[in-house]
């Protein structure tokens, strides 16, 4: 049974492109008779940014091997959709899958008919990792339902860490290579389409979820550094008219910025830590207290939303230990408002996150050397409140109420910003927590509320962005646990 709601045909916004897909199902429907299972769309028409450069990607599903019989009457059909005079026609691009090779990229089963949009026929490809995988996330998650069962009920849930090894099986590999020739970015619309694709795969690793290549752009600009804008703003540019870029040699002056893109991508991207279960973490931590001489540390970061306060509730009572929440460290804006938080760069905003120089002094430093550990914790409920009222006519600070923590053979540290570069020396053990973004943002509803949520994103995405790519890239952490 499907737990998702699928948008149809009419969701499609341009009407021609509408015609062109309605004549597709028609004609493959015709021909495969009860062959035939389902046809989705995925793409930038399921992501979003749909526009007049975008392909029309489509998935069709069959009961079994595409039949021999059924080729040559397909070839036709795409031959003369190909042939056309809809703008369309050399847009459309997709795979035809068999029913049961749908259901889990698979590279044994990784085979299949495959239409590429510059040409009208379709051939068997090999589907690389990257390319099954995420084709089948953006069809079961975000997919355009033409006809047949829901995609949640052909293809398996796919987790982030699945994405996540996928692009990494595939781009970090091949990545290199360009570096090596950097001649193999020969023309303006591949060198363009590289830059956005980077962008596309940053944003995936980052958030486990697929945006268009649009959005991921946009979203580079405003979290990466600064150095990389113009060739991110000009990729933008050259991914229009790609039939007249396609012809045009790459400027000489856009190569060495895309190899240092690819170059920073590499860095930021290409450690596939390993990853432990609440179980696993429990038994290594046990391990360490038994040999310990201090107490052992542990970082828990991750995203907001991502569950860590959870897991260091359970950390520490099966562990005998303390919880530090990083939260009780916020510094915030400089003059505590609002807009005075809201107006910082993403620099500023992960720098002013937690005041780590208190963290160390009132809370880590006198537990690790055995003594009590006393602190007031930030006043989030007066900083609510000058949020709501005028700040200049509201305190904001610490709160009255003093937090006490007792010595303990195990310290966990729990909030994104906790495995700061100037807490390494005391940190024992750096463990990044990840979950979905949507069950994140259901997370913060049910903890939040509704109307906070609507300025969450704005308010603290920037900063979490920043942190993650800049401060703590993936790769700095010593386990990855999945927390879906």
């Amino acid at each position: 049974m499907s737990t998702h709601s699928y948008r149809q045909l009419d969701s499609i916004p341009d009407l021609e492109a509408r015609a062109i897909v309605t004549e597709l199902l028609h004609g493959v429907r015709a021909i495969l008779g009860p062959h035939f299972t389902g046809m989705y769309l995925n793409g930038s028409l399921a992501t979003g940014d749909f526009d007049a450069y975008s392909d029309i990607d489509f998935i069709i599903v069959t009961e079994g091997v595409l039949p021999d019989e059924a080729w040559p009457a397909l070839q036709e059909l795409h031959a003369r959709l190909h042939a056309s005079d809809s703008h369309w026609a050399t847009h459309l691009e997709g795979t035809y899958y068999p029913r049961r090779s749908l259901r889990k990229y698979d590279p044994a089963d990784a085979r299949h008919p495959w239409l590429e949009h510059s040409q009208g026929y379709i051939e068997l490809v090999d589907h690389d990792a990257c390319r099954g995988t995420l084709q089948r996330w953006m069809t079961r998650e975000r997919g355009i339902v033409l006809a047949g069962p829901a995609p949640d009920t052909l293809i398996d849930p796919i987790l982030p860490r699945e994405m996540v090894e996928a692009i990494q099986a595939v781009w970090v590999p091949w990545l290199p290579t360009l570096l090596a020739d950097p001649a193999k970015l020969d023309n303006r619309w591949h060198q363009a389409y590289a830059v956005l694709c980077l962008c596309r795969m940053l944003y995936t690793i980052r958030h486990g979820t697929i945006v268009s290549k649009a959005a991921a752009a946009r979203w580079a600009q405003a979290s990466l550094d600064q150095r990389w804008s113009g060739v991110i703003s000009r990729a933008q540019l050259d991914r229009y008219r790609p039939e007249i870029r396609v012809r045009q040699p790459v400027d000489p002056r856009e190569v060495e910025p895309t190899l240092e893109f690819i170059r920073h991508f590499l860095e930021i991207s290409g450690d596939n830590r390993p990853t432990l279960s609440v179980e696993t973490l429990l038994g290594k931590i046990r391990e360490k207290l038994k040999t310990n001489v201090r107490p052992f540390v542990v970082a828990l970061d991750g995203q907001s939303g991502a569950g860590k306060s959870t897991l260091a509730a359970r950390v520490a009572k099966e562990c005998g230990g303390v919880v530090v929440q990083g939260d009780d460290f916020y510094v915030g804006s400089k003059d505590g408002s609002e807009q005075g938080w809201d107006t910082s760069s993403a620099k500023d905003k992960a720098d002013l996150a937690i005041d780590w120089k208190r963290l160390r002094r009132e809370a880590l430093e006198p537990l690790l050397s055995g003594r009590i550990a006393s602190y007031r914790p930030f006043d989030w409920l007066g900083w609510a409140r000058a949020q709501q009222f005028d700040a200049s006519k509201v305190e904001i600070g610490l709160g009255d109420t003093v937090i006490t923590h007792n010595p303990a053979p195990l310290i966990v540290l729990d909030g994104v910003y906790s495995t700061r570069p100037e807490l390494a020396d005391l940190i024992d053990l750096k463990i990044l927590v990840e979950t979905p973004d949507e069950l994140r943002r259901q997370r913060l509803i049910a903890r939040e509320g509704q109307d906070f949520m609507k300025d969450w994103h704005q308010r603290w995405d920037m900063a979490e962005d920043y942190y993650f790519i800049h401060i703590r890239p993936r790769s700095s952490f010593d386990f990855i646990m999945p927390n879906a």
